[in-house]
Order: C-alpha cells, then structure tokens, then sequence
C-alpha cells in the first residue's frame, strides 16, 4: 500500500501498529505531543505538511511485517480505528495532563516528590498490580516531567519586545552590527522551544522565530545575498505558519516577495504576495502585499491595468485596516501609510515608463519621507523621480543628475542593493539615450563609490 497523502487517520493507523503511546509516538517523530492529539482528533480532515509527510513515510518504511499488517489492517476499518483513538484520548484510566493548565514547574516536582514518598513501601511487600512496580513509576513520573517543562514567561516577553523594536525601528538606527546579534536570538528561540512543552509558549516562540528569521531575510536581500536571504524567508514562513498567527504569515510571505523582486523573479515575487493575501480575514498586511508585492511585480511584467487595480485595492484596504499617519518601517508588522503606498505607487509607474503617475505619487510621498529619518525612503523615492524625468516628453538630465547623486550620498553610509539596483537602471536608461557624457559619467563615479554592503 502506498500512501499518497498523510491525514490523521494514517498518523493513528502508524500509531496502533506501532503500539506507541501518544507520548511515545511524539518523541519517535520529534513533533509535540499536542500535534499527534490534533492530527488523530481530525482524523482525514487534516493533512499533514511536508516535513511530517516524509518523517511518516520513513517511520513506515521500517516497520517490520508484524506491524505492516496492523498498519494495514487498521486502515481497513478507519471507523474503529477513530473510535478507538477517540476513546483512549478520553479513557478516565489514562490520566489527561493539562499542558498549559494554571501552576508552575514548583507544583509539578511537588506531585513527583509526594508520588514517590507514598510508594516507599517495604520492597518484600507483594504488588497486586506489577512485580516491576517502581518501573512503571519511574516511566510514567519521567513522562509527567517532560509535560511540565515550561520558560519563564518574562524571558518570551523580552524577547518578543526585542524583536519587535528592531523591526519597527530598523530604517532609523545603525544595523551594522545587527546579525551577531539576530543570529544569537535566532539560536536562543530554538533552545527554548526545546525547554517547554506549553502550547502557549511554543506559539509566541514560533512568532519570535518568524520575525528574527524575517528579518535576517530582509537584511540579507539588501545585502544582495538572495539564496542565503531566501532560505531564511523560507525558514520565517514556516515557523510562521506553526504560529498559526495569520498576521505573521501574511508578513513572511511579503519578505519572500520582496526577495525575488529584487533577485529579477518578477512573477515569483507576484505569486508569493497573491498567496499572502489568500486567508479567510484580511490582516494588517493586506496593503503592504499589495502595492509592495503585487503592484511593483506587474509593474515589472507591463501590466498598466493590473498595477491601476493593485493601487487603488491598497489604498482601499488601508483605509480598512486603519493606517497610521506618516511614515513606519517599511519591513512592519502592521499597515503601511498613504505616503508608503504612493511611493511604492511611484515605482511600479517607473517600471511602466508613466512619468506623469509616478511624479503624481511622489509628490504625496515625498512631504512624509523628509520629516522621517529613513534615508532609504527618501532615497528610492528622489531616484523613482529622476528616472520619471529622463523617460518624459520634457526630458532634463541635468535636473535627474543632480537628484540622483544627491539620493545616492544620502544613503551612501549604508546602501541597500535597492539603490544600487535603480541606480543603475536610470544609468542604463540615460547612456542609451544620450551616450556617455558629463551626467552620465557623473552617475557612474557616484555608484561605483558606494561601499559594498556587507
């Protein structure tokens, strides 16, 4: 029999030929035992995602003949199979642990403590329920133990606040020497999943996870390094789907969007913010994919309607979501601005060769972008207008010059490969019209000055 999709009832059928307790199971798959209960309790309702699929497919692969045939037989029969798993999960013979429940770690060694001090009884004294009793002790308490691992909540909340501030202020700050430390809290997220059991807990872990692995991600694109940003995009995404935080997810999928627009994956970059959009409830990300994502992608691919359709769904789906006045990270967890939706407006006009829309959308951008301290904002914004005044009918290289050589020396401490990447196009676009000359020269001399991000 071959399995071609992993539901709930293959994950109990494995389970009953195997003989394993749903604890058991858990620790041979190295998933948490709350998944193994959710899977079975769904039974084909559910499907598992990869990563599980495949530990499935090897754990089968090893069964031994005797099991292979429980494994089968089980499946023949998937109504009993249901309410025998169904009927062990709710059995008042085996004892539910509440992970989660209200109490801390102090409590859980207490009940160890007291179970052993009731059972030190005379070792001549007979069983009536096992003669290897303090065995079945030892394995059940070791168990309990595992259930009542658990962090110090103050430790997930500092780190969540951590995080949180390097998003929301990663254009305003010095992020230099930002990976060591992003790296360390990346390591540290992953042991702590290791050190608790809380379903809780392990949430708001996933969560941290995802922002960290995101915006190493992000940072990683601006440096130009797209296959080590892209797996670390990936990395975000999956843990933010373990979050199950529909908001997050909606964000990772904008960071991996991000990556291919600028890797020159132009309909990848399209298809990763269409699925970021694609949930039941729209999510403060909602504008942000849109006119980030969508827009700028089918700018790129000449699609004027599409783009039209892309900003005027942004600006509607702000309004929605309530945007916040002036300008925020252009990397946050929460709704872009009026003033971010027209400069990214902007860009997809650029790429559309339509300098009237893109100075239309400058204008509204450009007033919020000076008050910031973001001089990427400011920067892509002034290169966005130079190039729309080298495309138009009243063409002025001397004017698109001077502002993207100011542009440039305004981000020149720390440049993104996004500056690097629009500076050469309207260098590209300048020399094939008008040659190598004085401007155009100039240009060069000011990207080829830039310092290598590293």
């Amino acid at each position: 029999m071959t399995i071609i999709r992993w539901t709930g009832l293959e994950v109990a059928a494995l389970r009953t030929a195997l003989r394993d307790t749903q604890v058991q199971f858990a620790d041979r798959i190295g998933c948490s035992l709350e998944a193994v209960g959710k899977w079975e309790r769904r039974g084909a309702d559910i499907t598992l995602g990869a990563k599980y699929s495949e530990c499935m497919d090897t754990t089968r692969s090893r069964l031994d003949n005797e099991q292979r045939a429980r494994f089968d037989a089980a499946l023949q029969d998937p109504d009993d199979l249901i309410q025998t798993t169904c009927a062990a999960l709710s059995s008042p013979s085996s004892p539910a642990v509440e992970v989660g429940a209200q109490g801390s770690d102090d409590v859980g060694r207490r009940d160890f403590e007291a179970t052993v001090i009731r059972d030190r009884r005379d070792p001549t004294e007979s069983s009536p329920i096992s003669t290897d009793r303090s065995h079945d002790i030892v394995s059940v308490l070791g168990r309990a133990h595992k259930l009542s691992r658990a962090i110090d909540p103050d430790v997930i909340a500092a780190i969540q606040s951590d995080i949180d501030a390097a998003i929301s202020q990663y254009e305003t700050r010095d992020n230099s020497n930002s990976f060591p430390l992003l790296f360390g809290q990346r390591t540290f997220v992953e042991s702590l999943l290791n050190d608790t059991v809380r379903p809780k807990q392990r949430q708001q872990l996933f969560e941290a996870g995802a922002k960290i692995s995101g915006l190493i991600g992000y940072i990683l694109v601006g440096r130009g390094n797209f296959p080590l940003a892209r797996a670390y995009c990936v990395e975000s995404f999956q843990l933010s789907e373990l979050s199950e935080n529909m908001n997050i997810r909606a964000w990772s999928r904008g960071l991996q969007s991000f990556c291919e627009y600028y890797a020159g994956q132009y309909a990848e970059s399209f298809e990763y913010a269409r699925d970021g959009l694609a949930h039941d409830q729209p999510t403060p990300q909602g504008a942000r994919l849109i006119i980030n994502g969508v827009a700028r992608a089918l700018g790129k691919l000449g699609d004027i309607s599409g783009v039209e359709r892309a900003v005027d769904e942004s600006y509607e789906m702000m309004q929605r979501s309530g945007g916040p006045d002036g300008i925020s990270s252009s990397i946050t967890l929460g709704c872009y601005s009026e003033a971010q939706i027209a400069g990214n407006a902007a860009t997809a006009y650029v790429s559309l060769a339509m300098p009237d829309s893109v100075e239309e959308f400058a204008r509204i951008a450009m007033p919020e972008m000076n008050k910031v301290g973001s001089p990427w904002g400011r920067s892509l914004v002034m290169i966005d207008l130079a190039r729309s005044r080298i495309i138009s009918d009243n063409s002025d290289l001397d004017g698109a010059t001077a502002l993207i050589t100011d542009a440039l020396d305004i981000s020149s401490g720390q440049p993104m490969i996004s500056l690097r990447q629009r500076a050469s196009e309207f260098l590209r676009e300048a020399t094939d019209r008008w040659g190598n000359n004085f401007y155009t020269r100039s240009v060069r001399e000011a990207i080829a000055s830039l310092p290598e991000a590293k």
